[in-house]
């Protein structure tokens, strides 16, 4: 998918794997095929994020936190309209 669209996976994961969320965020500003980016998002950012949320609700001393918490108000607010 990464290469199909021109994203230069290799350059910017630096070693992280694909579903690394930098790499996620950044390939999702990147594409211009906006059908690509709705999908991507609603079958598998929107799904992940919800995911990571809960999981780090249950520690908030982690020191990710607060990122995926604002990275997930963001989602939930601009994007499914919560």
């Amino acid at each position: 998918m990464y290469a199909q669209n021109g994203f230069p996976l290799d350059d910017f994961s630096k070693g992280e794997l694909p579903d690394h969320l930098p790499v996620i965020l950044y390939f999702l500003g990147f594409t211009e095929n906006e059908d690509l980016v709705k999908d991507f998002r609603e079958s598998f950012l929107i799904r992940a994020m919800e995911k990571l949320q809960k999981n780090f609700e249950k520690n908030r001393k982690n020191l990710y936190w607060h990122l995926i918490n604002a990275v997930y108000r963001i989602i939930d607010k601009d994007v499914k309209g919560g």
